[in-house]
């Protein structure tokens, strides 16, 4: 624990060798990047730890933008029971045992291409990858390439609308689902940002994607934030990630019987809907 907090004390105090004085801030600069951390540990008679990351790292040069992204999320507990015995001499011996178990694990990455064509529209390229094997995800990459619109696009406000088509492959972590694993796919998304004076920005990311060999099987990803800037380099940001597929893979459910020891697996879908709420450190390069 104690290495945990001195990484996220070393990424707080980093933000001072990134500062930049009036003039340098307002040189155009071709590359950004903006890395948001959160983290809760605990320690007592339940040890937990949640760790969560998300960078985004772009190159903007003309007409050309490309954007990088990362996703993880982690969350594991770790139980204490603790039984006392009484030995042959009278004494009691206190035992205590531990065990360690995480319970959600969300890995995401992402690379986009977008060159600007004319009158506000764009042409843009996406290859992303997920995986969340307690949602019964082991992999999904998709690729898809596709047109757009800006409707506003100021440095204080953005709105942009595009659909696109691609290509799916989707690796489930139990196969007998009777779902299609590679399969066209046809996607569209929105981006909206509001910058509110003095130091507040929103932002949020939608979009949503179906098989094109299955009306039904569609998914969905909101991604909401605000953030409140204390300076160029760094800032306090709340966020929202919605994640809904209406048709969810399987998972493996224990079955135990009246003695509690398993006697196998009971396979069920996973939840339609993941929510996940985050406070978090936004560190800007």
């Amino acid at each position: 624990m104690k290495q945990q907090l001195l990484l996220l004390l070393l990424l707080s105090c980093s933000t001072a060798l990134f500062a930049q004085d009036k003039t340098e801030a307002e040189k155009e600069k071709f590359w950004k990047d903006t890395l948001d951390v959160a983290a809760v540990f605990s320690e007592g008679n339940t040890i937990s730890n949640t760790f969560s990351l998300k960078n985004n790292l772009i190159y903007e040069k003309a007409k050309n933008k490309f954007t990088f992204g990362a996703l993880t999320i982690h969350k594991d507990i770790t139980s204490e029971t603790q039984t006392a015995i009484r030995q042959e001499d009278g004494s009691i011996e206190l035992i205590k045992e531990s065990d360690s178990e995480t319970i959600e694990e969300k890995y995401g990455l992402k690379a986009a291409y977008e060159r600007k064509l004319v009158k506000k529209w764009y042409f843009e390229s996406v290859v992303d990858w997920y995986r969340d094997s307690f949602s019964g995800i082991d992999s999904r990459t998709s690729l898809h390439a596709g047109f757009g619109h800006y409707f506003v696009n100021t440095k204080t406000r953005k709105f942009k609308l595009g659909a696109a088509l691609g290509y799916t492959v989707e690796e489930p972590t139990i196969d007998e689902s009777g779902q299609e694993e590679d399969y066209l796919s046809v996607r569209v998304a929105y981006e909206w940002m509001v910058k509110f004076k003095p130091n507040s920005v929103f932002e949020q990311k939608f979009e949503v994607s179906g098989n094109g060999d299955e009306s039904e099987d569609i998914r969905g990803i909101l991604d909401t934030t605000i953030a409140n800037k204390f300076n160029d380099s760094l800032a306090l940001k709340a966020g929202l990630l919605l994640i809904w597929d209406n048709q969810p893979s399987l998972i493996n459910v224990p079955i135990e019987d009246t003695l509690g020891t398993n006697v196998g697996n009971l396979r069920v879908e996973s939840d339609e809907l993941d929510s996940v709420l985050t406070m978090s450190l936004s560190i800007s390069f």
